[in-house]
């Protein structure tokens, strides 16, 4: 599906970020748009490293997997725990903990 301009992707979900607003910020000489992270942060990211899958979240959350020692969440999309199936996480705890959305079987 192919967007011909950034008011069309307001309110689409890239990975973890959601697009807020099509008015760009200049940092460091380099447009940036207005995200809002599934961990409740908002952050300037380029729309280019966004939406091609380049950057997933806020980087400060932790949300996406950083690196080979585990920090970060690991990653459960789709893996199934009894009658449930993990979609995507959807928030943290007041531990930094993942809470993830899940879809049952019924």
């Amino acid at each position: 599906m192919k967007k011909n301009n950034i008011k069309d992707l307001i309110g689409e979900q890239f990975n973890y970020l959601t697009l807020l607003s099509d008015k760009p910020k200049i940092v460091n000489g380099r447009k940036k748009f207005k995200f809002h992270c599934i961990c409740g942060n908002e952050c300037f990211k380029s729309l280019f490293e966004v939406t091609s899958g380049h950057t997933k979240s806020c980087g400060k959350c932790g949300i996406a997997q950083k690196n080979k020692k585990g920090r970060g969440f690991k990653d459960i999309s789709g893996k199934k725990f009894n009658n449930l199936t993990a979609i995507k996480p959807v928030g943290q705890d007041k531990h930094k903990r993942a809470i993830w959305l899940f879809q049952c079987d019924c």
